[in-house]
């Protein structure tokens, strides 16, 4: 009988399978890290592709630009810009992974893990420490506390407020200001000035410009209108408030007047993004009504002011302010007063033709609620100061006493 003769295969090395072009042993465990690296940076292809497609200008300019508008050319090229690199950085990952996913077939698990595992980690500290320097520099807008002025203190319902009867002198843009608030915490003539809840009142309420900053007394807005309509001013601005800020005051304030005649509410654009701010109490909608929201506490992260500020931001402060409007609206008439909105510039004006689209949702392009006045450069405190000068508050309060007149008729 013929024996057979059994013959033992040994396994080629590794090194001779390259040579001969022999492919590698390929493991699941191979294939599903090619797999999990493909899918992610496809992934992350596809959420910035649909960025740039989505980041035309009117999205740009609703919530992107810091000021919701295009102001100049400058603009329009950053806005170019952003969406050209989201869509090209798309198309370039796009085109990766191919390539990504071969490499990554050729990686042991193990190593493949490790390597994720660093990644994760690295943009874990990189999150803590964006968190870490939210928390110590407050970026955006602060409280005025602390600055040159009149003393501002902590509120817990307004967030803050001037401390009563006060008188500051400071000098501002080279001149000489004297801010004098009376015993209810509101700018007045003097700190002894007293209002008679009697007489016929003409309110102000707003930021820094109702408030009249860098302005004598006199030469705020608020102090000619009322002198022209022989009205005692009740003057509820302070720098930095947000429009729920304004409306608190206004609405706390209101009740206790007997004849209140006009009420004039100053809107500028900053407003919005301070109506989000939870750095302060603010109001926020609880189904179809507002309510008081007490500031984020200690453990409310600070990142999310990329997403609800900058460099992104929704609606929500538009919505905001449209609401308190019509409240002010609501409430001025129950009293018999008249509403007026001013909506002025504080920087460079949007160069839209017409109003802004934010102007267009606050009043519903109504233009007997609102009174649009625009501050040209010349008229501003400084080049790099916004405020406007003598000559632009006499431009609001004879654009403001026009409109009350008009509506008398």
């Amino acid at each position: 009988m013929g024996t057979t003769t059994h013959r033992q295969h040994r396994p080629i090395p590794a090194a001779i399978r390259r040579r001969s072009g022999a492919a590698p042993r390929s493991h699941g465990s191979f294939v599903t890290v090619a797999g999990i690296a493909a899918a992610l940076v496809t992934l992350s292809a596809a959420v910035l592709g649909v960025a740039g497609v989505v980041l035309d200008q009117d999205y740009y300019q609703r919530h992107v630009s810091v000021s919701r508008c295009f102001t100049g050319p400058l603009d329009h090229v950053l806005a170019a810009i952003l969406r050209g690199a989201l869509l090209t950085a798309s198309a370039i990952l796009f085109a990766s992974v191919p390539r990504l996913a071969r490499r990554a077939s050729r990686v042991p698990p193990r190593v493949a893990l490790a390597a994720m595992a660093r990644v994760g980690m690295a943009i874990l500290a990189a999150l803590l420490l964006a968190e870490t320097v939210l928390r110590l520099n407050k970026f955006g807008e602060s409280p005025p506390i602390g600055g040159p002025g009149p003393l501002v203190v902590n509120d817990g319902r307004y967030g803050w407020r001037f401390m009563p009867s006060q008188t500051a002198h400071v000098t501002q843009s080279g001149r000489e200001i004297e801010y004098a608030i009376d015993a209810r915490g509101n700018r007045a003539a003097n700190e002894s000035s007293a209002i008679d809840p009697s007489r016929p009142t003409l309110l102000v309420t707003g930021e820094s410009i109702g408030f009249g900053f860098g302005l004598a007394w006199e030469d705020t807005f608020a102090s000619r209108v009322g002198e022209a309509l022989g009205l005692q001013v009740e003057n509820l601005s302070v720098p930095r408030y947000g429009n729920d800020q304004g409306w608190l005051r206004l609405s706390d304030e209101l009740a206790r007047l007997e004849h209140p005649v006009v009420i004039v509410t100053v809107f500028i654009d900053k407003q919005l993004r301070r109506d989000v701010s939870r750095e302060r109490p603010h109001l926020s909608f609880q189904g179809d009504t507002f309510a008081l929201v007490p500031a984020a506490g200690f453990l409310a992260p600070r990142l999310a002011i990329f997403w609800t500020d900058e460099p992104f931001h929704g609606d929500t402060g538009v919505g905001i302010a449209r609401r308190i409007f019509q409240e002010t609206t609501i409430a001025a008439r129950a009293r018999g007063a008249m509403a007026l909105f001013l909506v002025t510039n504080y920087g460079p004006r949007c160069d839209c033709s017409g109003e802004p689209w934010y102007v267009q949702e606050l009043f519903d392009s109504d233009r007997s609620r609102h009174v649009d006045v625009w501050i040209p450069p010349e008229e501003w405190q400084a080049p790099d100061d916004f405020h406007p000068d003598p000559r632009g508050a006499k431009r609001i309060a004879d654009q403001l006493i026009a409109a009350v007149q008009r509506a008398d008729r």
